[in-house]
């Protein structure tokens, strides 16, 4: 081999030498971001501590804060903390996220400046921004200041609710029932409802006896309790008290409730003593089929 070969070698496998030198520190090469890149939106914090970010991989912290409201219940944060350990490949960093024993996958990039984060499956990518250390603790704090507010709004509003209701019950001579083929009345007269979900009252069941060929009567004694939508109905029955269940409507206009010989709850209206007094007479006018 000539001295003219040899040497074009030693200067390809220096280039070489060096090109791989250059890739390598590209690779490991710090990237100029800051440490915490955040997003809100309502009800919604959402950021990355970052620990390690190169071209080759990012580490850190990744946090959401979702403030969860359920109905009947208080309003909460919803902390899911979770690592970051994203390799890059093919022009994004990748990693997995577990939440309540489920994996889910999470794609992100970098572009102008900030970091894209984008769930498998969602269409549109979240933007996180560069922020101080100051700025996440701020709104950190004004997050919780909103749940506390929350919860506070949504105390008055529960409140004011119980109070317009039990306004309607009171006004309510009671709720009656009938059977289509006119065997079976139930007529429940509201005698006391209390702000405190407390009601009382009386329970007439008029019933088609064919032996006697005639109705029967009873009326038994009657307490229970609601909160506008909920209603549990305590009978005292042959000496022993027989729970009914059900739910009322908010204005108080109908109820459903469940009833000893039926196999499904009842559904009553809410009438006027005039009104109770006219659909009573004409039910024992009226023969059962």
């Amino acid at each position: 081999m000539s001295k003219k070969v040899i040497g074009m070698i030693a200067i390809l496998l220096v280039l070489g030498l060096i090109v791989v030198n250059w890739a390598i520190k590209e690779k490991d090469k710090e990237l100029d971001f800051p440490a915490i890149l955040m997003h809100k939106e309502a009800g919604v914090l959402m950021w990355v501590e970052l620990e390690k970010a190169n071209k080759a991989q990012v580490t850190g912290r990744f946090n959401q804060w979702i403030q969860v409201e359920d109905e009947g219940k208080e309003s909460h944060i919803d902390v899911r903390p979770s690592m970051i350990n994203a390799n890059y490949k093919k022009n994004e960093y990748k990693w997995n996220v577990m939440d309540d024993g489920e994996k889910h996958t999470y794609h992100g990039w970098v572009s102008d400046g900030k970091f894209l984060v984008q769930p498998e499956g969602e269409t549109e990518p979240t933007t996180l921004h560069p922020v101080d250390e100051a700025t996440l603790q701020a709104e950190q704090t004004a997050l919780e200041q909103a749940v506390e507010s929350t919860d506070e709004d949504a105390e008055y509003k529960e409140k004011n609710r119980l109070k317009h209701f039990f306004e309607k019950l009171n006004n309510v001579y009671g709720f009656v029932y009938a059977s289509e083929d006119n065997h079976l009345q139930l007529f429940i007269k509201i005698d006391e409802a209390l702000l405190e979900g407390e009601v009382s009252g009386l329970l007439t069941v008029t019933e088609w006896d064919a032996d006697e060929q005639t109705y029967q009567e009873k009326v038994y004694e009657a307490n229970g309790i609601t909160d506008g939508r909920m209603l549990e109905w305590f009978v005292e029955k042959e000496e022993e008290s027989v729970k009914l269940e059900g739910s009322i409507q908010e204005e108080a206009r109908w109820l459903e409730l469940s009833y000893w010989n039926a196999d499904q709850p009842l559904d009553y209206i809410a009438v006027t003593k005039d009104e109770y007094e006219l659909r009573h007479k004409e039910f024992l006018d009226k023969k059962a089929d």
